[in-house]
């Protein structure tokens, strides 16, 4: 089972010498309590609302979105879908009164935290192993187990990460045919995921460079690193007794990625991979300019790549 971190020693321990590194964790850290304090009353068909992102990756900076998941509890009540557009726009309105809030960008229009999450699809037992789901719900699925932390409704979250869970549980399946490891239908989601951001980086904003430049370096650092660390965590439930497993990986998901992964490195691969981060994450930080030449980065890019694939992950 993972060892745990406290927060503090991870920040004076690994972000020694990495100070853009510490500097994003602390933003995170104060605009997750921030949105705690913010969120404190919400309209009864909220079951949680939960950041996203880079906030939650806790690689958050003054110009990032703010990706915040809105999940409705309609297992047993039907929410019309103009009822949910209203609460969306409430939750919205709350940051955009709030003056320690309302200067992070929103999510882009269409995207994934646009729409309100719904507890009864997302656990919707006629879904399972349905590939073309309508993405919105597969992508709220997948945020819900790698890349959520509430900060409204925390015991609801908890429940709905456990149903989930217990959603991809495919037990009898591993017992008839064996040769499948715990939660190996969720690793292929989560692998369908990474497959489907890996093909949609190539195309996005192809008439943009710097979008597109943005895009692509958000793939191979940020995005690898929170895929990986998902699957090190599906990994590392295989060697906890049968009972345990789901606590367990339930107890890991408020962890960043670099939480989950830096433990597992020996200390020269830890600073390899911290030095790559951090000037990646400086060229995000930035934007990158029209004329930037990418091979600046290329030695970060295979180090951080390298660091992932020591670790028995090929996925780039």
């Amino acid at each position: 089972m993972f060892r745990p971190i406290h927060k503090d020693d991870f920040l004076a321990t690994l972000f020694d010498g990495f100070d853009a590194l510490e500097s994003a964790w602390r933003f995170s850290n104060l605009v997750t309590e921030d949105l705690k304090t913010a969120f404190r009353v919400l309209p009864e068909q909220v079951a949680a609302v939960v950041v996203c992102g880079s906030v939650k990756r806790m690689e958050a900076h003054a110009r990032s979105d703010l990706d915040l998941m809105v999940v409705i509890d309609d297992r047993h009540q039907n929410v019309p879908q103009l009822q949910k557009t209203q609460i969306q726009d409430s939750v919205w309105e709350i940051v955009r009164q709030d003056s320690k809030l309302n200067a992070l960008d929103a999510p882009m229009s269409g995207g994934l935290f646009t729409e309100c999450a719904s507890w009864k699809k997302l656990t919707d037992v006629r879904q399972r192993g349905v590939v073309d789901e309508d993405m919105t719900t597969f992508g709220h699925r997948m945020h819900v187990l790698m890349d959520g932390v509430a900060v409204s409704g925390a015991d609801a979250f908890l429940r709905l990460q456990a149903d989930v869970l217990e959603w991809y549980s495919e037990a009898e399946l591993t017992s008839a045919y064996g040769g499948c490891p715990p939660f190996d239908w969720l690793k292929q989601d989560v692998l369908r995921y990474w497959h489907s951001l890996h093909a949609r980086a190539y195309w996005v904003d192809r008439d943009k460079p710097a979008k597109s430049a943005i895009e692509n370096l958000k793939l191979r650092t940020s995005r690898l690193l929170q895929v990986s660390a998902f699957l090190l965590r599906l990994r590392a439930v295989q060697k906890v007794p049968l009972g345990e497993r789901l606590p367990a990986l339930l107890e890991s998901g408020s962890r960043s990625p670099l939480q989950t992964i830096v433990p597992l490195l020996t200390k020269a691969d830890a600073h390899q991979l911290l030095s790559a981060w951090q000037n990646l994450w400086q060229v995000l930080e930035a934007g990158v300019p029209e004329d930037s030449d990418s091979s600046n980065w290329k030695a970060s890019l295979v180090a951080v790549r390298e660091q992932i694939e020591g670790l028995g992950f090929q996925l780039t």
